[in-house]
């Protein structure tokens, strides 16, 4: 189990190739124009976050400095 950043392309859907252990540590892969998403890698295929997981999405894109949400 682990956690890839993801962008699409005219071509396809593409990942940072990273193995990330948590969604916060996958989210430094993010580009912050908003074209970008995580997926978890689950059983030999991706999927989308869980409601616990965009929890976690959430918290962590809060912390992101380049995020709008971050009021630090």
């Amino acid at each position: 189990m682990h956690y890839v950043a993801c962008w699409t392309e005219d071509d396809g859907v593409y990942s940072c190739g990273h193995k990330h252990h948590s969604i916060a540590e996958a989210m430094n892969c993010l580009v912050p124009d908003g074209g970008s998403f995580i997926r978890a890698y689950d059983y030999g295929a991706f999927r989308s976050l869980n409601q616990g997981e965009y929890f976690q999405f959430e918290l962590a894109l809060s912390r992101m400095r380049w995020s709008s949400r971050n009021k630090a």
